[in-house]
């Protein structure tokens, strides 16, 4: 399970505005119908804001493995502390490490 936090601002200086867990990172963030937010309910801005996820994987088997976000601003994947993938970008973006 990950642990999943919405923060007002993208450089995540500031505490979550909401928390949940995630069995998985596999979805579309989908805004919230007409907020543009991921949840308005929740003071989740509709722009400005940041996702976290941090957690625990277990790999299947040893080996090499590629990790892909599709994104349209900024995504970043560190793991075990290494960063794999540091990607800006104005427009909808695939990127893998």
């Amino acid at each position: 399970m990950l642990q999943v936090g919405y923060c007002n601002d993208p450089s995540f200086a500031s505490a979550p505005v909401k928390t949940s867990v995630t069995p998985l990172i596999d979805f579309d963030l989908n805004t919230e119908r007409g907020t543009d937010s991921p949840d308005a309910s929740a003071g989740i801005n509709a722009t400005n804001c940041g996702v976290r996820w941090t957690g625990a994987i277990q790999a299947a088997q040893t080996g090499l493995y590629t990790f892909s976000i599709d994104s349209d601003t900024v995504a970043r994947l560190w793991l075990n502390g290494v960063k794999v993938i540091d990607e800006k970008t104005a427009t909808q973006a695939s990127v893998s490490g």
